[in-house]
């Protein structure tokens, strides 16, 4: 199962969700409505929207429940591409001083 990339709300908000609790009063409500909203088009969870986009209630789905047995601590994926690069990088911009260093050397030495 491929890991998704979520925000600390949509973490927080996907707890709630598996706990039951559908929104505390100590949430902003605005907050827990776009996260539902962006956890629904993931797939992990079921809203169930009254007209103008209220929340009436919101479950887990199985992919959700699944992905969250699979993935506890909703770690985040690792771009291993961006880190790999620039690790080629920097041992290169290393590599090409310490060659400039050497080519000083022999001429001017």
């Amino acid at each position: 199962m491929k890991q998704i990339k979520l925000s600390k709300q949509e973490k927080q908000v996907l707890r709630l969700i598996s706990s039951g609790i559908v929104c505390p009063n100590t949430y902003p409500h605005h907050i827990f409505i776009s996260c539902v909203d962006s956890l629904e088009r993931l797939g992990l969870v079921k809203g169930l929207w009254n007209e103008g986009h209220e929340l009436e209630d919101v479950r887990m789905t199985k992919y959700g429940k699944i992905y969250l047995a699979t993935n506890p601590n909703l770690h985040n994926p690792i771009d291993w591409k961006w880190i790999i690069t620039t690790i080629i990088a920097i041992a290169s911009a290393i590599f090409g001083a310490m060659a400039l260093f050497v080519a000083c050397s022999i001429k001017y030495g």
